[in-house]
């Protein structure tokens, strides 16, 4: 068998089947949780893991949702009962905080990037913990049905969350956005991603029949201080025979606009890397499997 570039290789089990697994941004530390309550930090610089919740302790829970502060310094993982486990990790020993349960089921949790908020999404609730003040704010509510993904903007200062309707987004400060209701974005179909972009704000959601669908913020020509959304044309990923890959080209769209061309390469040309690339006038989306 031929030899990959992996020259260790580290193994473990778990009692319940792993429902997170994430990264620290700036360390070597793997996080991983469990349905059945496991919860264990692997710091691979020092050389150990932290069994920071185990499937046999009295109060365990079922985790759905783990991340990473982007700092680095704090862990979440979240799931049955509404219970949010939360570690820091700036010190000798990583160190758990209280965060009073929420009740109900936490499927979903994003850290705010650079800020102190750590969203939860619990059924058409959403959650936020302030952990320099320690405390929950008042519950957030997307209209209509349950939350199935949660993204903050890259400054921090919009948070998405994609439902089964379309996509709903806050502005802070969260006081404000409270009283004026989220900005709605309709899709037609069940958000189940959602990605941010940036340089200028853009959305991509991923939704459950097989489209993406992608928004940008613009400025309004005639103002300055009023933007919108502008919204593209809806893509929709399929299958294709092996030996071809399909291509599609999205182009800045004006008010109305045709269907997404859709361009064939033969095998041999070279491949662009699955994913989205900005370029100055068009955006391409590659098939994600494309032969060599």
């Amino acid at each position: 068998m031929a030899q990959g570039p992996v020259t260790q290789r580290l193994r473990g089990r778990v009692q319940g089947c792993i429902t997170g697994l994430a990264w620290a941004p700036h360390a070597a530390q793997l996080g991983i949780a469990s349905a059945e309550g496991e919860l264990i930090l692997v710091d691979f610089q020092a050389g150990v893991d932290w069994p920071l919740r185990d499937a046999n302790d009295a109060d365990s829970r079922g985790f759905d949702a783990m991340g990473f502060s982007s700092c680095g310094n704090w862990l979440a993982a979240a799931g049955e009962g509404g219970v949010v486990s939360l570690w820091r990790l700036d010190g000798d020993l990583p160190q758990r905080m209280s965060v009073p349960p929420v009740g109900g089921w936490i499927d979903q949790l994003a850290w705010q990037p650079g800020g102190a908020l750590l969203a939860v999404a619990r059924g058409a609730e959403i959650w936020i913990w302030n952990r320099d003040d320690q405390a929950w704010l008042p519950p957030l509510r997307s209209p209509g049905s349950a939350v199935m993904a949660l993204s903050w903007s890259p400054l921090g200062d919009q948070l998405a969350a994609g439902t089964g309707q379309g996509v709903c987004i806050w502005a802070l400060p969260l006081a404000s956005a409270q009283v004026a209701g989220p900005l709605q974005l309709e899709t037609g179909s069940a958000v189940l991603q959602l990605v941010w972009g940036v340089d200028p704000p853009w959305l991509v959601a991923g939704l459950i029949d097989r489209r993406v669908v992608l928004w940008r913020i613009c400025s309004d020509p005639c103002s300055a201080s009023v933007t919108y959304w502008e919204r593209f044309m809806p893509l929709i990923w399929r299958g294709y025979p092996a030996g071809s890959r399909d291509y599609w080209s999205l182009r800045r769209r004006p008010r109305s606009c045709g269907p997404a061309q859709k361009t064939t390469s033969s095998p041999g040309t070279p491949c662009c890397s699955p994913g989205i690339r900005i370029g100055s006038r068009h955006w391409l989306l590659a098939q994600l499997r494309c032969r060599s």
